[in-house]
């Protein structure tokens, strides 16, 4: 069915390791073909009646390069597939655009003004003067989904292929098994997961299994097999969607093999975009604009969820609460998403403000941006310049014409709800975790993946 993938797929040569440290643990190298996991019998119900649960994360994918959000051309026939039968959240909106703020906000449903992990992986002149870096960790006082999953008898393991996202800067929390990799493709990613399959597919307790794909990111390769000579935007983009493809077949494969079915809650998603030169920029520097914030989000549990699409904004901050919320546990007190659980039953118009953040240190002095999404609005402050812009997204999508000087009550408006949000939410000490060593090699892999100032 809509649940398994076509092909077996290879593992890729492994690349250099350059991140937080790669996990000791060495998962097998086989991934199990499709044509195995349609042979295994579906998984029975777990114990209480609760869902195994699939979070995966999907690196550098903008949503309008996918069918399901109105592309031309499939780049995604899984995700398209798994889409008729789903949630789609049409208007999901990212609260950064850079991998470590924005993933830690999906995994506590706070903001990155709240948990402060601004840091990540860059090289800047000034790192590579001291040959070492030392990055944000997600506070530990404050509580992440698989934590939480885990004080209610979920098994919890992670795979993640993005250098920003391992244990050093607090991601492995909660985990019981946590495989960190430096971007060595989706086919191990796969692979780890496979090497972990007899644990996860334990009958007894159920598990929540997150899954960091970042294939999409630059550099973008050019996958045969998904290439779309005619693709719209040109060869970049042709490269970009045919990664897109890569990994879509990948995210088949790896439900396939855990035989995930109607019983299991699937999230797919994205921790943000990527510029294609949309407004004089490439890749996803300190932009707020949608190309970066708005992502994809596909919530599947067929048992439960019947297929709908929701039309007005939310927030991946709000991912966290909505799976609680379905497996009717309280969400954190920290956590400042809402679940997302009425609007998948009742469609409404939800006009509560929605948040945005960048902070880039590297550059000097510091650029902090912040955006509010509410209603068709957006409005960006970007400070020390206090630039403010005012975009009307239903009459101008791409964000081309500020609106700022015309509609100066709308911006105020927006404006002080910013400003309320950030006196009103509490935020958390800043953590760092201990120097890491800059090395040729790491540094090499960092600038090809645009991890580097120009």
């Amino acid at each position: 069915g809509r649940w398994i993938a076509g092909s077996a797929l290879a593992l890729a040569v492994l690349a250099v390791s350059f991140g937080c440290g790669e996990s000791e643990r060495r998962p097998s190298t086989l991934v199990a073909s499709s044509d195995d996991a349609a042979e295994e019998e579906p998984k029975r119900e777990t114990a209480g009646g609760l869902p195994n649960i699939v979070l995966v994360i999907v690196d550098t994918l903008r949503a309008d390069r996918l069918a399901t959000y109105g592309h031309s051309h499939d780049t995604a026939q899984f995700l398209s597939d798994l889409a008729v039968d789903s949630v789609v959240f049409e208007r999901a909106y990212s609260p950064s655009s850079w991998t470590a703020p924005a993933t830690a906000s999906i995994l506590t449903s706070t903001y990155p003004s709240q948990h402060q992990v601004h840091t990540g992986f860059f090289v800047t002149r000034a790192i590579q003067r001291k040959r070492s870096f030392r990055l944000n960790r997600i506070p530990d006082s404050l509580p992440t989904l698989a934590e939480m999953l885990k004080q209610h008898g979920y098994r919890t393991f992670g795979v993640a292929d993005n250098p920003n996202i391992c244990e050093k800067m607090g991601f492995g929390r909660g985990f019981d098994r946590f495989v960190s990799y430096d971007y060595r493709g989706a086919p191990a990613v796969n692979a780890a997961v496979d090497g972990l399959a007899d644990e996860i597919l334990d009958d007894g307790s159920p598990y929540f299994l997150y899954v960091h794909y970042m294939d999409p990111h630059e550099p973008y390769g050019r996958r045969e097999e998904h290439y779309d000579e005619k693709a719209s935007g040109g060869e970049l983009f042709a490269n970009y969607d045919s990664e897109i493809g890569y990994t879509d077949a990948h995210i088949g494969a790896l439900l396939g093999r855990l035989s995930a079915g109607p019983d299991t809650l699937v999230v797919v998603t994205s921790d943000h975009g990527e510029e294609f030169g949309d407004h004089g920029n490439g890749g996803h520097r300190n932009q707020l604009y949608d190309e970066l914030l708005h992502v994809p989000l596909i919530i599947s549990w067929p048992r439960r969820l019947s297929a709908r699409r929701v039309a007005h904004n939310v927030s991946t901050v709000d991912i966290a609460p909505t799976v609680l919320s379905l497996l009717n546990i309280d969400a954190a007190a920290e956590g400042m998403g809402k679940t997302l659980v009425p609007s998948m039953e009742v469609e409404r118009s939800a006009d509560q403000p929605l948040f945005a953040m960048r902070m880039s240190e590297q550059l000097r002095p510091t650029l902090i941006r912040r955006a509010v999404i509410w209603q068709h609005w957006k409005y960006i402050w970007s400070m020390p310049s206090d630039r403010r812009e005012l975009y009307d997204r239903r009459t101008d999508p791409d964000e081309r014409e500020d609106l700022h000087e015309q509609s100066r009550e709308i911006a105020g408006d927006l404006h002080q709800r910013l400003l309320s949000f950030e006196q009103g939410a509490p935020v958390y000490e800043r953590s760092y975790t201990e120097a890491t060593e800059l090395t040729e090699q790491r540094e090499d892999k960092l600038r090809a993946i645009g991890y580097a100032e120009e």
